[in-house]
C-alpha cells in the first residue's frame, strides 16, 4: 500500500468518526478537496487531489482536538 491510499483510508476513517454535525474536520476536507481541484485543474495532475483531501482532513481533525482541548 503506497502512502497517499493509506492516507485517503485514515481521512475517510477519520470522517466517519466525526460524521455528526459541521465541524473543523469537515471543513479541512471541504477546503482541501476546493484546492485539490483548483490545483489539479491549473497543473493537470489530477493525482494530488487525494493529497489535499487528505492532508486537509488530518488537519482539521488537529483543529479539532485542539479546541476540544482548550474547552476544558
Amino acid at each position: 500500500m503506497d502512502t497517499t491510499t493509506f492516507l485517503v483510508i485514515l481521512a475517510i476513517v477519520i470522517l466517519l468518526i466525526n460524521w455528526r454535525g459541521p465541524n473543523a474536520v469537515w471543513g479541512g476536507a471541504t477546503l482541501g478537496a476546493i484546492i485539490g481541484v483548483i490545483n489539479s485543474i491549473a497543473q493537470g495532475d489530477w493525482e494530488t487531489l487525494p493529497v489535499f483531501f487528505s492532508v486537509g482532513t488530518l488537519l482539521g481533525f488537529v483543529f479539532e482536538r485542539i479546541f476540544r482541548l482548550s474547552k476544558r
